[in-house]
């Protein structure tokens, strides 16, 4: 099956969505760091495939073989290298290029050549408009990750949480004798949820009916806004829609 190769990206530590504003990949592909690198494929099937090539010593030979594995799906975000990004990093305004790794909650960032980038965890970052910040050092009940803002005003923000888990295709003690019938070691899953921060304390928002319930005595009145301009709390693009029309209460 003919691939053809969008962006050559580094996986470090990797045992331990769709965008609307996708951004073109950098023409510099090229990513190295320690013994691992790794490349975003996608199959004429429009699957997207994580291939990571690490070095390592033979088990009965004091040769170096490079070992290859390939995993559904990625933990990239937005699976691209984004130019022309800024970083918050101990109180000091940084600007280079980005690589978000979602499994790792962190950022791979160089302020020139990206095959020289560094794995770090800033204060906050952002990709074109979208800003992402770490809220757990002065939110109740928000989590060491980033959250992506997505509304603002004096009475609430609204975040969204940009997940991504592993799922190894044999779990346990891997004996090297599996049967791999489709050539990948597992995959990675992406979804997304949204918070809420109101009265310094962050809440997820579910995206099903009962969100209305919470809203006091603005409850009616927002039901009310919601059927009629047919937004559903069921759907992510609405229920935001929703929660932007109560905060203007």
């Amino acid at each position: 099956m003919r691939k053809f190769l969008i962006v050559f990206l580094l996986f470090n530590k990797f045992n331990s969505f769709s965008q609307r504003d996708r951004h073109p990949v950098m023409d510099n592909n090229r990513y190295q760091f320690g013994l691992s690198e790794s490349t975003i494929e996608v199959l004429e099937s429009k699957d997207t495939i994580f291939v990571t090539k690490t070095k390592v010593k033979g088990n009965n030979t004091n040769t170096i073989e490079e070992v290859e594995k390939r995993y559904k799906g990625t933990p990239i975000y937005s699976n691209a290298w984004f130019p022309n990004c800024s970083i918050y990093l101990n109180g000091h305004l940084t600007k280079g290029s980005i690589a978000y790794n979602l499994l790792n909650r962190e950022v791979q960032f160089s302020a020139g050549d990206i095959n020289k980038a560094l794995a770090i965890k800033p204060d906050s970052f952002s990709i074109a408009s979208q800003k992402f910040v770490q809220l757990n050092k002065t939110v109740k009940n928000a989590h060491n990750i980033f959250y992506q803002l997505i509304f603002k005003n004096e009475k609430l923000s609204l975040y969204k949480a940009l997940n991504c888990a592993y799922r190894p295709k044999v779990y346990g003690q891997q004996t090297g004798y599996e049967i791999n019938t489709d050539g990948f070691e597992g995959h990675f899953l992406k979804w997304t949820t949204l918070h809420i921060l109101e009265n310094g304390e962050l809440n997820e928002l579910k995206a099903n009916s009962s969100i209305y319930k919470n809203l006091g005595e603005k409850k009616s009145e927002v039901e009310k806004y919601a059927k009629s301009n047919n937004l559903s709390p069921k759907k992510e693009n609405d229920l935001i829609e929703i929660i932007k029309y109560y905060a203007s209460l």
